[in-house]
């Protein structure tokens, strides 16, 4: 797989926007691969890649971020963003964050944890 990261587009034959939700890459088989290279993905309601969301190093993006780049990393980067919080919720009863905080930029979501970039979300600017 291309490990480049293109927020808002995706990464490898992953595409946002895509309507594969009912094709090979809605098998478990396939969902564990990626998984084990630290790649998840879901699909909306109606069959469409919305999210992938990176959990390992080895994928960058174009502007040379990764997980395990620093807060300081990002924002020289990408500009300051949108910090905003990301939680957990039951019933609709909110049980925990995770991460300290996310920076938002277009079709692409960086969760932080320890002044550390934990995860990288790529998806769909089309979609609100």
């Amino acid at each position: 797989m291309n490990n480049l990261l293109k927020p808002g587009v995706g990464v490898g034959d992953l595409r946002l926007g895509e309507r594969l939700g009912h094709g090979e890459l809605n098998t478990e088989e396939t969902k564990n691969k990626y998984a084990n290279d630290g790649v998840w993905y879901s699909f909306n309601e109606a069959g469409v890649l919305s999210e992938i969301v990176i959990t390992s190093s080895e994928y960058v993006t174009d502007r040379s971020i990764r997980v395990g780049s620093t807060t300081d990393e990002v924002r020289s980067a990408y500009g300051p963003g949108i910090e905003t919080q990301t939680t957990l919720s039951q019933g609709g009863s909110m049980i925990g964050r995770v991460g300290d905080f996310t920076l938002k930029y277009p079709g692409i979501i960086f969760l932080l944890s320890r002044e550390h970039v934990a995860a990288i979300r790529l998806v769909d600017t089309s979609v609100p």
